[in-house]
């Protein structure tokens, strides 16, 4: 698949079907991530201090925790992945509490006694609903009732058959209000992953077409440029300065100063100063970017190419960490960024290579290689260890 060529609109678009015909991301493109469900009217705030994610009260009755606070939009879309995990299997849990607890009451009602089983099978639903811990303070209020029911069972063997077949009644109704909260949960987490996942897609857009703006202004104001080349330059300055006027990403925030004083100096007629402005600006975007986007083919090939040796060693760390923290997502059939085992292979060669002959780039290579061996938890063991090695260069 031959390169497809950008344009001042933008990096070129593409799905992830079509990447996916490619043993490496294409160059120069934009792939538009898969998004699921319905994303209803789930308000995201992407501030200074992070993303802020609202949260609907039944998920949390302690404290009735409406917002939750997240680095990143990576670190967010994660914790939606996770706490989709964690719904489907307390639900399968409960539903097997709930048939235990159904069961020793059937049996209660025939015999008219608990049995030294039954009594175990009550021991292990406890277990389950609040494990071992005498904390309870995460555990949901309809959970924490339920065991409370069955320690009083526990606590007191001669209770009388009614009596025992009541509280179990009890425990199995709080369990079925637990349930039907978690069933709630889920109808909640697409909307919420779905609206995460757009907010990311725009602010990568956005990061990737603010850097081949930059790129391309500083091509424009060349040695000797004049006229038209000097008059497209201003305008794509004036366009990214105006559509990232209100946003408060790190990447594009930082770099309107800069870009204020690149026009400013065009204005002027210092072309040499806007063009040191033009590389400030694209240097602090991409650089920012690096901690929070996975960089394509063609931007970890820029960097391997820079001059700057602590330049390259800071994209270097902040991809590592990006890369250690999302792997296994990014390897899951739920993640929306479809990536195949040798487009990971391939970025983590790229990325090893912007420091040539390093302990840095072995660990890359080999993570490279465990990827499409399937070991994904070795692979991403060994960014983090080529991570550290650059941590302890300080």
């Amino acid at each position: 698949m031959p390169p497809p060529k950008g344009s001042r609109r933008g990096p070129v678009k593409i799905s992830w079907g079509e990447a996916r015909k490619s043993p490496q991301i294409p160059h120069g493109v934009w792939i538009v991530p898969k998004i699921y469900g319905s994303m209803g009217k789930t308000r995201i705030v992407v501030g200074k201090d992070g993303v802020r994610v609202p949260r609907y009260p039944k998920e949390y009755e302690h404290g009735r925790l409406r917002e939750v606070t997240f680095k990143d939009l990576y670190g967010a879309i994660r914790a939606e992945w996770h706490k989709e995990e964690s719904v489907v299997n307390e639900r399968d849990a409960l539903k097997e509490v709930g048939k235990t607890l159904s069961s020793v009451r059937d049996k209660v009602g025939d015999s008219g006694k608990l049995t030294t089983e039954d009594l175990g099978k009550l021991n292990a639903a406890r277990a389950i609903l609040v494990g071992d811990s005498k904390i309870h303070g995460g555990v949901s209020g309809e959970k924490l009732v339920a065991a409370t029911e069955l320690d009083s069972i526990l606590s007191d063997k001669k209770k009388s058959p009614t009596a025992i077949i009541n509280l179990l009644t009890g425990s199995q109704e709080e369990i079925r209000g637990r349930r039907n909260a978690l069933k709630g949960q889920a109808k909640q987490i697409p909307r919420r992953r779905a609206a995460l996942i757009k907010r990311k897609a725009e602010h990568d857009y956005r990061v990737h077409r603010l850097v081949d703006s930059l790129s391309e202004a500083y091509a424009l104001t060349g040695d000797g440029v004049e006229g038209s080349g000097l008059e497209a330059a201003k305008k794509l300055l004036e366009d990214e300065a105006n559509k990232n006027r209100y946003s408060q990403s790190p990447s594009i925030r930082g770099t309107r100063d800069y870009i204020k004083k690149a026009q400013m100096s065009i204005n002027a007629g210092d072309i040499t100063k806007s063009r040191e402005h033009i590389k400030q600006a694209n240097r602090y975007a991409l650089s920012t970017a690096a901690a929070h986007i996975w960089l394509n083919p063609l931007r970890l090939e820029q960097v391997a190419k820079h001059p700057d040796p602590k330049f390259k060693e800071k994209i270097a760390k902040k991809q590592a960490k990006v890369y250690s923290e999302n792997l296994e997502y990014w390897h899951s059939p739920k993640s929306h960024e479809e990536f195949t085992a040798d487009h990971l292979a391939s970025n983590l060669n790229l990325l090893g290579a912007i420091l040539p002959k390093s302990e840095f780039e072995k660990n890359m290579t080999i993570a490279a290689s465990k990827i499409q061996e399937g070991d994904v938890k070795g692979a991403k063991n060994l960014v983090i260890s080529a991570g550290k090695t650059l941590n302890a260069k300080k």
